[in-house]
């Protein structure tokens, strides 16, 4: 129970500096940087991975069985 929280709260705090990376480098920026958006939704999927991920918790299971 306890990782499942760590790992939903993780995947929000990536996933909202992701997008605030995005909209703050990537738009709001006189320049549009095209690369940071790029990074943004990079680290945007992998802070969703990281939320939807339930392959750990059933890891993480076996491991306290032993």
């Amino acid at each position: 129970m306890i990782n499942k929280i760590n790992r939903i709260i993780t995947g929000i705090v990536i996933s909202f500096l992701s997008i605030w990376f995005i909209i703050d480098y990537g738009f709001i920026s006189p320049k549009n940087d095209y690369v940071a958006v790029l990074t943004g939704l990079l680290f945007l999927v992998i802070g969703f991975i990281i939320i939807f991920n339930d392959k750990e918790d059933k890891i993480e299971e076996i491991k306290e069985d032993k």
